[in-house]
């Protein structure tokens, strides 16, 4: 009887040490699942903003590509030239696009879209995770000097990084209005239907 009490505690013990992760993920992806969404779309436009300015820095400005560092490289030059920086913004982008999925399942429309910004973001992320690796093993692509993406050799890195920012952030933005707008119409069939509250449906 010995092996299963300790097969039960294992159990209750990995349900004690799940059930807060559960908890955050449904709260995520339930009444908290707007305000979640209204701040990942603050991290989310900054980022691509930053990658905008490097190209208006490179091309509008003519500044050379070390110079251009976007907002945070002219307070921050040290820290925004970083590859590590640049991996920890992606996994964290990456994770939202994850994390927030469960709760578009009553907007098809805005999931799928939203499915497309996370299938992008995963090849984003995994282009910095070469980039992170080649700077940890000293071993670089193509045989070249320094880390390089692995579409670099046809694409430069500055534009090629603005391009990644940009095919993610416009299925990301189409999914937002989708989702919002589906909202706004749920709120205005539930204000319509408050004298029957039977008619009231609970938003996603």
């Amino acid at each position: 009887m010995q092996p299963r009490t300790h097969v039960i505690s294992a159990r209750r013990t990995a349900g004690a040490l799940l059930d807060p992760a559960r908890r955050l993920l449904n709260g995520l992806n339930g009444h908290w699942h707007r305000r979640a969404l209204l701040l990942y779309a603050f991290v989310v436009t900054s980022h691509f903003l930053e990658h905008a300015l490097q190209m208006g820095q490179v091309h509008a400005l003519g500044w050379s590509r070390p110079e251009a560092g976007g907002l945070l490289g002219l307070a921050f030059p040290g820290i925004a030239a970083a590859e590590v920086l640049h991996t920890t913004w992606n996994s964290l982008q990456l994770t939202g696009l994850i994390l927030l999925l469960i709760g578009f399942r009553r907007v098809p429309a805005a999931r799928s879209w939203w499915l497309v910004a996370l299938t992008l973001q995963t090849w984003h992320w995994f282009e910095h995770a070469v980039i992170q690796l080649q700077y940890v093993t000293g071993i670089y692509l193509y045989g070249a000097m320094r880390q390089m993406s692995i579409l670099e050799r046809f694409i430069p890195r500055i534009e090629l990084h603005f391009l990644y920012n940009l095919v993610v952030f416009i299925p990301t933005l189409i999914a937002f209005i989708i989702y919002f707008r589906h909202r706004e119409r749920a709120v205005a069939r539930d204000a319509r239907g408050a004298a029957c509250p039977s008619s009231i449906r609970e938003l996603p």
